[in-house]
């Protein structure tokens, strides 16, 4: 009624001013004008006052709850389930609401009656816990990989007992996203998966037991495995979302490591033990299974610092991928001979490589030899490679398959026990039990996962032998516990390393924990030649100045690299010769020995000759050349090379210069290797201690010899040279010289005279309270003074 009133005198005052001031025209427009401000004023309190009355409505109205959508209603009186808090509702929903899709975990809204009247996105609070087992449903089975894109689509899977099966997928599933760690419904008579299921979590936090709780879709589509960190809702038994884990952040695992045991010079001892220890086993699971004898469970190895325990276990990993690989290709190649045998027996072709693939001589009359006979062995063989022979093309499938996804690969747990130690009660514990389920959950037959414990000695000492804290007496037992569950772990390999194995608790070496013990000891003189070839190579700039023996018969170091390629001859394009064969061997090979080794089977390599072929191998000659080749090249690579590699250099003088030149640089890096072979193993070569308390000592320097010592010696070398082609006027390089190669033995060990000395007295001599007055070191080429060594004593036979 103000605004009126207002209205009415502001109009009578324009008009008044409008009759004295303006024409009869425009006071007729200007009460036009002020009409339709009049009409428009009206109308707009009207709308303001019903918003205000819509909002003051609103006010009166109970405020919108929050819940969280559990899934739909059992019954149909009510919609969907809803959690709030601690309590479930069933609720209702809005019908303009009825078409929005809805996600386990997304969040809703809740009218004063209860009816979902709103969707927002998903629910982003609640507390951490650790998922510490998976409960599967009745029939179910965990993927481990899919083994084909064919139809029907065919996975591995882990049934409920923990084998693992194989089995087929349904049409329905086949189109689904499936992927490793997925759950799936198995019917049991046909064995083929029908559907993915969502299982249930078995999750820890707070210190509790552990609770059940249910999966969010994202949860589900992500997949959930063992040692995952969940974010949950404990009142709802819920969980929403997976969270990046911190207690292993340094211990993730990391694909394989590039070091194959050809990388691993002068251990070819210990790393045929390791062959035996752990491929043999995993490879030939049937045959120990027959025999009743299980794998190691684990292998310790013990020697000084710097021999090559880390890069062995790294190699470890490595070769078992290349093992299982090449198993699946001889196993692949076997199926396919046996089927092509048993469609068409007669097959000349078919017949001589069963023949080369089992060793039986082409001109045998043994019925064994015989198409019969043939199918007969090839047959065994598959039944101990668990292969249907019913239906073989089924695992032929499995084994492309495999190759092609590249599925079979190895991981490398690396745990160094400094870092797993933690200053909170438990932690440290919690953190090795995480290591071994973050192994578990990986590992599977074709994805194998090698733990390896580094400094052993740091975690895992004697208890109550009063050298440390407390913390062993519950970190050991936790780490036994972990170990003797391996049975369930056939996949995990275990492998300990340790400088002080006498400091470490008996109950972890004792059989049936660590079974394998393995010494990797400073390398002996050969050891050290072998060494030295992975580092003073013959492609490096090599001083011709350096003396050469005479008398240049094949070599005692074979120099494992593949640079002897060429493309000047049209006889012979690409690599000269396989790799780990030296020229000089090649060209020592007379025509006689090239005919024989072109008689030896197919497939055989340089090892399995020298084992079982040696009676029948040729002359003594011949066995000498192949035992240098460290067993790594096949045989039937040889002999074409050789043929090739003989009438490239009888024919081209380029390609015959360039051979002779790296002949020539191959006996000079092995003139300088055995040269510094020489100083170090010298026994006029050593160290000589006083002690501060007046007694002398003198260590041979050959006890301070290591392969990282002798990497550091060569990488001295080779820092000399490139000083010396600095300094010159012109740039002229000589090359490495013997005297750089000298003058770098002397800087590493007079650096570091001191700690070797201490590290012998202390560690090795147990001498902790001899104290130090000088260190000299003595660097000779010679043989010893006969009057100053210890003379054997002789005994008497009574």
């Amino acid at each position: 009624m103000a605004r009126e009133t207002e209205l009415s005198s502001i109009e009578t005052a324009i008009k008044k001013y409008l009759r004295a001031n303006a024409s009869d025209a425009d006071l007729q427009k200007a009460v036009a004008a002020l009409g339709r401000l009049r009409d428009e004023y009206e109308v707009l309190p009207k709308d303001e006052v019903a918003k205000l009355q819509q909002e003051a409505q609103k006010l009166k109205e109970a405020p919108l709850q929050y819940a969280i959508y559990l899934g739909p209603g059992p019954t149909h009186q009510r919609d969907i389930l809803v959690g709030v808090g601690q309590s479930i509702f069933e609720a209702h929903i809005a019908d303009e609401l009825a078409d929005q899709p809805l996600s386990l975990g997304q969040q809703v809204l809740l009218n004063n009656e209860h009816n979902v009247v709103g969707i927002r996105s998903e629910y982003v609070r609640g507390e951490t816990a650790e998922v510490i087992n998976i409960l599967r449903p009745p029939n179910s089975g965990e993927i481990i990989s899919l083994l084909d894109d064919q139809v029907p689509l065919r996975a591995l899977v882990k049934w409920t007992d923990g084998e693992e099966t194989e089995v087929k997928c349904a049409d329905e599933l086949a189109s689904a996203k499936l992927a490793r760690g997925d759950i799936v419904q198995i019917d049991p008579e046909t064995m083929i998966a029908l559907a993915k299921v969502r299982p249930r979590l078995h999750v820890r936090a707070g210190g509790t037991d552990g609770t059940v709780v249910e999966i969010s879709d994202r949860l589900f589509n992500e997949g959930v495995r063992l040692g995952d960190l969940v974010r949950v809702e404990s009142g709802l038994k819920f969980a929403f979302e997976k969270l990046p884990s911190l207690e292993t952040r340094e211990l993730t695992l990391e694909e394989v490591p590039d070091i194959s045991y050809a990388d691993i010079g002068g251990l070819d001892a210990q790393i045929e033990t390791f062959r035996d220890a752990i491929e043999l086993p995993y490879l030939q699971r049937s045959k120990f299974q027959k025999y009743r004898l299980s794998r190691p469970k684990g292998i310790l190895l013990y020697g000084p610092p710097g021999c090559g325990k880390t890069m062995v276990a790294k190699a470890v990993a490595n070769s078992l991928t290349e093992s299982i690989r090449a198993h699946l290709s001889s196993l692949e190649q076997r199926i396919k001979l046996y089927i092509s045998l048993k469609a068409n027996p007669k097959d000349a072709e078919t017949l001589a490589a069963v023949r080369a693939l089992l060793g039986i001589d082409a001109d045998s009359h043994d019925s064994s030899a015989q198409p019969a006979g043939l199918l007969t062995r090839l047959e065994g063989g598959l039944r101990i490679h668990d292969v249907d022979l019913k239906q073989p093309e089924e695992k032929l499938r499995e084994i492309r398959s495999l190759i092609g996804r590249e599925e079979v690969r190895s991981y490398f747990l690396n745990v160094k026990g400094p870092e797993l130690l933690d200053k909170y009660v438990g932690e440290t514990e919690h953190r090795i039990r995480s290591i071994f389920e973050e192994a578990r959950r990986h590992a599977s037959y074709y994805t194998p996962v090698v733990i390896f414990f580094d400094e052993m000695e740091a975690m895992f000492r004697a208890r109550g032998t009063g050298r440390s804290s407390d913390v062993e007496t519950t970190i050991v037992p936790q780490f036994l516990s972990e170990i003797d569950g391996f049975e369930s772990s056939a996949n995990v390999i275990l492998i300990g390393a340790t400088n002080r194995d006498d400091m470490i608790d008996p109950a972890i070496l004792r059989p049936g924990r660590l079974d394998v013990k393995i010494k990797i000891d400073r390398p002996t003189k050969e050891a050290a030649a072998d060494i030295f070839s992975f580092y003073l190579l013959p492609t490096l700039p090599l001083s011709r100045s350096t003396a050469v023996a005479a008398n240049k018969t094949v070599g005692s170091i074979v120099f494992r690299t593949a640079y002897h390629k060429t493309t000047e001859a049209d006889e012979f394009d690409g690599e000269l010769l396989p790799p780990n064969f030296d020229l000089r061997l090649a060209l020592s090979f007379s025509p006689e020995e090239r005919a024989r080794l072109a008689e030896f089977s197919q497939n055989l390599n340089v090892a399995q000759v020298l084992t079982h072929k040696q009676q029948d191998a040729g002359s003594p000659t011949l066995l000498v050349k192949l035992r240098l080749l460290k067993g790594a090249t096949r045989v039937e690579e040889i002999t074409p090379k050789l043929e090739g590699l003989n009438r490239s250099y009888v024919s081209n003088s380029d390609l015959r210069s360039r051979v002779d030149y790296l002949v020539q640089m191959e006996w000079i890096a092995e003139a300088m290797i055995h040269d510094a072979i020489s100083l170090l193993y010298s026994p006029t070569s050593s160290l000589k201690v006083l002690a501060k308390s007046g007694n002398h000592y003198t260590f041979m320097l050959s006890d301070f010899v290591t392969g990282a010592v002798i990497a550091n010696i060569v990488s001295r070398t080779k820092k000399r040279a490139i000083k010396r082609e600095l300094i010159s006027i012109d740039g002229y390089s000589e090359g490495i010289t013997f005297e750089d190669l000298r003058a770098a033995i002397e800087e590493e060990f007079t650096e570091s005279r001191e700690q070797l000395a201490l590290y012998k007295l202390r560690d090795e001599m147990n001498l902790v309270n001899e104290l130090i007055q000088s260190v000299d070191l003595q660097l000779e080429s010679g043989r010893a003074d006969p009057w100053s060594e210890d003379k054997p004593k002789a005994y008497k036979i009574a």
